[in-house]
């Protein structure tokens, strides 16, 4: 970690026991970085007798109606021929001969040149150590189907950069070069199109059988060529705890379909072996700080619930299952504020740890009675990591589960945020990072293209028809486009906690009602209070600016309700013609922004489903820096711009944007608010006002700035995607 003088002020108002902590943590992963040999690798010893023996969606009845046919036959199609859409990439085929369209003109020729995949797994020498040979192969031999070729796991199939599983995961992100993005190898191994395959199986009866042989295959498959701690996909534990979940998931969901017993003893017996891999993984290199925890620690926990609530019961898995939900709740309490916002600065991100939150908050609430004694015998002295491990007295649910109605509070909270921040068009407003990030997959969310109109579309997608036109396409073919911004599948599993019915998705209202065991939390009323700046002392503010934006319609001002969330910063006007707001901002992750931008004060407006100002997205992170940063400037964002200065220094690294500003609430109404700005010697104010016909920005300030508006170009809908400049979202 790069410390500077920004983060050394954050760490000086620390308390000392916590920054001892944080230089011997920071020392400790130096010396990993600079000498990973010194490292003593110890191999796992299974326990005997480990097994999957829980169930937790038995019988589940998905009706055909919850899923479009059409759609899931062609997503099945694309991933049993194994073509996946990830991260901007388009529907490429990942083999180890596969070609792909490169990532803003970066490609590689990296395919490793294999002729034939040898039933007895010779081929594997090729990726394998020489220590993991024997297991790989062995794995290997139980793909039946000589027809089978192998996913390539290790590539970024956007350039076709591969990472190499014969080292260390400790060391893969030192191979990595311009235009790789590591995240690729990581987005595919969380397999979370295996649950969706596995919901496609349970509504449409005809598809079972096929979908059954193709998830044994790619489990079996993914296995032998990514051992344990080897390669890309074991490098960062957050994926790892992803995957577990979802391989379970899926397994449990199949289970009751495989009439021919496909998913036999022996497949059984390996998948439990290898998730209880997953949960030592995650519980040996959990991606904790006691300065600064995220969403990557909430999904190690996460990962670890799934897996202890699964496996049969034992001293090692009634700790992980008691650490688990010890941390899940710490955490939740802790990202989550009180006005239901998250403290990562993104709507993005509120989605997929609001995501981790629902589902593990259900799968507690569903525990079954053996699951719920071990909560009241485990030995918290056999835990050996950090952080510690509570004593049954000290845990909340020492005395029973009604102290959850708290965390029930919450999450309504979460829900009735994302809802706030989802435009009357379906789409959320984007603040801060977008990486697609994702828990869980069940439902498909998007629309139906064709090749023509996917290019024409997307930048990104340049070249696309030219390379999937080599496996059979034309012009007409679907294109198959999930809608990123679109958040209604976490509403809907939200709302299946609250057992009130959605309009759209029911899948995810299943699946939550089936986790949780049919639990109903309780709905309470919220209502976030303002509290504007009593006597305020402002200068005089010499500079000013007004921008007035008609919307070419005549608006009811009485019908706007507002959306006020004072944790996060954003305060909102919507109607169901109209949605406008302000985006402010608050320091959040301990004040080192990992997923924040500069854009402090960004006005949103959407007029009748047309966005007129919106925020870019983020399009990428590592593997081209300058577009991170072209993304989350302050140019970037409908913000003022001071001497042409940056609100705060993109300098501290791609993850860090350390916070120097405070912001007020002057005054608001129904139709407006005001609001101050602080930024070392810069005051500013900002009032919006939502007339009859029209949106008034009104800006004054002490220094000389500029109004900056953008136009939606460029604009990124995804993590990777990238809008064609004449494309209107």
């Amino acid at each position: 970690m790069k410390i500077n003088k920004e983060i050394l002020f954050f760490l000086s108002h620390q308390p000392v026991t916590k920054l001892v902590q944080f230089f011997i943590s920071t020392f400790q992963k130096s010396l990993k970085k600079r000498f990973p040999f010194l490292i003593k690798r110890k191999n796992i010893e299974l326990p005997k007798n480990i097994n999957i023996s829980n169930s937790y969606f038995k019988n589940l009845p998905i009706e055909s109606s919850y899923i479009n046919p059409k759609v899931a036959v062609y997503l099945f199609e694309m991933y049993h021929s194994h073509r996946f859409n990830l991260l901007g990439s388009g529907w490429v085929k990942n083999s180890y001969s596969s070609e792909s369209i490169g990532t803003e003109g970066i490609c590689y020729s990296m395919n490793i040149d294999i002729v034939t995949f040898d039933k007895e797994g010779e081929w594997l020498k090729t990726i394998i150590a020489e220590k993991d040979l024997k297991n790989s192969k062995d794995i290997w031999k139980l793909i039946s189907d000589e027809a089978y070729i192998p996913i390539d796991w290790q590539k970024d199939f956007k350039c076709n950069f591969r990472w190499n599983q014969k080292l260390s995961f400790d060391l893969q992100r030192k191979l990595t070069k311009k235009g790789a993005d590591i995240k690729v190898p990581w987005e595919l191994s969380r397999m979370q199109h295996l649950p969706q395959m596995a919901c496609f199986a349970i509504a449409f009866p005809e598809m079972k059988d096929k979908i059954v042989k193709e998830f044994h295959h790619q489990v079996l498959d993914f296995l032998s060529a990514n051992p344990y701690g080897m390669g890309a996909n074991w490098s960062c534990p957050m994926d790892v705890g992803i995957r577990a979940a979802n391989l379970l998931v899926s397994y449990d969901l199949l289970k009751k379909t495989d009439t021919n017993n496909i998913l036999d003893g022996q497949f059984k017996s390996i998948l439990s072996q290898t998730i209880y891999k997953h949960g030592h993984f995650i519980v040996s290199h959990l991606e904790y700080s006691e300065l600064v925890t995220s969403n990557h620690y909430l999904s190690d926990i996460c990962g670890l619930l799934f897996i202890a609530a699964y496996l049969n019961n034992s001293e090692e898995t009634n700790c992980w299952l008691a650490f688990s939900i010890q941390e899940f709740l710490k955490e939740v309490n802790k990202q989550f504020f009180d006005d239901g916002s998250n403290f990562e600065s993104s709507t993005a991100y509120h989605r997929l740890s609001g995501e981790l939150f629902t589902y593990g908050l259900a799968l507690i609430r569903g525990l079954d009675d053996t699951k719920k004694e071990a909560l009241h015998r485990y030995n918290h002295k056999m835990w050996k990591y950090r952080p510690k491990l509570e004593k049954l007295e000290n845990q909340p649910w020492s005395n029973g589960f009604d102290f959850l109605e708290i965390f029930d509070t919450k999450l309504f909270k979460a829900l009735k945020f994302s809802i706030s921040v989802t435009k009357p068009n379906g789409n959320i407003i984007q603040i801060g990072d977008n990486d697609s990030g994702r828990f869980f997959r069940f439902s498909p969310n998007g629309k139906f293209l064709n090749t023509t109109e996917a290019e024409k579309k997307y930048k990104n997608l340049s070249g696309y028809f030219s390379l999937v036109k080599k496996l059979g396409e034309n012009e007409q073919s679907l294109f198959w486009d999930e809608n990123c911004l679109n958040h209604q599948t976490f509403q809907a599993a939200t709302l299946g906690y609250f057992a009130e019915k959605p309009e759209f998705f029911p899948l995810e209202h299943l699946i939550v009602q089936t986790l949780s065991k049919h639990f109903r939390a309780k709905k309470i009323e919220i209502e976030n209070r303002l509290e504007t700046l009593k006597n305020p002392q402002i200068p005089h503010l010499k500079y000013s600016a007004t921008r007035t934006f008609a919307y070419g319609i005549s608006l009811d001002k009485s019908k706007i309700t507002q959306h006020f969330y004072p944790n996060f910063g954003v305060y909102i006007f919507k109607s169901t013609r109209i949605f406008a707001g302000i985006y402010v901002g608050v320091n959040v992750a301990c004040g080192l922004g990992g997923h924040s931008h500069n854009d402090k004060l960004s006005i949103f407006l959407t007029v009748n489903g047309k966005d007129i100002l919106t925020d870019p997205g983020t399009f990428l992170y590592t593997p081209l820096p300058e577009k991170r940063n072209q993304f989350r400037k302050t140019a970037a964002h409908n913000v003022p711009i001071h001497k042409n200065s940056e609100q705060e220094s993109l300098e501290n690294g791609l993850f860090h944007l350390i916070g120097h500003h405070k912001t007020y609430i002057l005054s608001f109404s129904d139709t407006s608010i005001s609001v101050l700005y602080k930024n070392r010697k810069i005051i500013h104010t900002r009032t919006i006002e939502i007339g009859n016909k029209q949106i008034t920005v009104t800006d004054r300030a002490n220094t000389p700035f500029a109004q900056n508006f953008n136009k939606i170009y460029p604009f990124s809908n995804g993590y990777g995607k990238l809008l064609n400049q004449n494309y209107l979202q």
